[in-house]
């Protein structure tokens, strides 16, 4: 009961310190859905037999993947179907375990996908439309659509960093806070190189 209660507050004040680097959607979090990942009541994240946390061995990673050694980490990257959907599907590693699981889609594929996360995570957090421009001045609706997850938030997007690519991701709280931190020391280390 202890350890539960210690999590919980764990996973909450990480909650609390990723806000600033989260998007303004999630920014929108439904405080019972919170109150729901303190409680240890909210999904648990699964794709396909991969979960945050999981250790690389149990992981394909002889394709597609990259390597930093002074972080510790690497991406290997997979293509997958999802509702008659190819996606790209992204496995991050931290110190040998998944902290974060992304997907690249084609934008206009959105519609097909939703239905599908939806019936495997349940009804999301929240689902807003927030504008999109290209470099080009080109304008689109971008449908945004969140769910907050055990481990963290589950985001997926209409439109990323291009409009005919959609994206999305989930990321494991407490290793975006370390991966943070390795970043801040590898930069500090640098500048004590440069001096």
């Amino acid at each position: 009961m202890r350890y539960r209660l210690v999590r919980s507050l764990l996973v909450s004040a990480a909650i609390v310190a990723l806000g600033p680097i989260f998007a303004s959607a999630r920014a929108q979090a439904d405080s019972a859905a919170l109150a729901a990942v303190v409680r240890g009541e909210a999904t648990r994240f699964d794709f396909k037999g991969a979960k945050l946390g999981d250790s690389i061995s149990l992981r394909r990673t002889t394709n597609g993947c990259e390597r930093d050694n002074e972080l510790r980490t690497h991406i290997c990257l997979g293509q997958e179907r999802i509702n008659d959907v190819e996606v790209w599907v992204g496995l991050s590693y931290l110190d040998g375990r998944i902290w974060r699981v992304s997907f690249m889609y084609d934008a206009d594929d959105f519609s097909k996908l939703l239905p599908a996360f939806t019936a495997k995570y349940g009804q999301p957090l929240s689902v807003s439309v927030e504008p999109f421009k290209t470099v080009g001045g080109a304008e689109y609706s971008n449908q945004v659509v969140i769910w907050r997850m055990h481990e963290g938030t589950l985001e997926l997007r209409q439109r990323a960093s291009r409009s005919d690519e959609g994206r999305g991701s989930i990321n494991d709280a407490a290793a975006v806070l370390e991966l943070e931190k390795r970043r801040r020391a590898k930069a500090a280390n640098a500048a004590k190189r440069d001096m």
